[in-house]
């Protein structure tokens, strides 16, 4: 970023405010339309179907019911 501001500042120092910032609107301009034409779209093989869900659980000892108190899950 230093390097950049020294190579614009020192640009517009030589051509001129005005010059620099059309230049760089022109620089903009041309890297979308590059940005438009060189692009991927990701989009053709992109699968939106909800993954599988396992149905893989422990079996446990004591079956928790509602009234049993607070619960602590932790994953290992």
């Amino acid at each position: 970023m230093a390097l950049g501001g020294v190579i614009w500042g020192s640009s517009a120092l030589m051509w001129g405010v005005q010059a620099i910032l059309l230049m760089a609107a022109a620089l903009l301009l041309v890297s979308l339309i590059l940005l438009v034409w060189l692009s991927i779209d990701f989009t053709e093989t992109l699968d939106v179907a909800p993954a599988l869900v396992s149905g893989q659980a422990h079996r446990l000892i004591h079956q928790p019911q509602p009234r049993d108190g607070p619960v602590i899950i932790s994953i290992l």
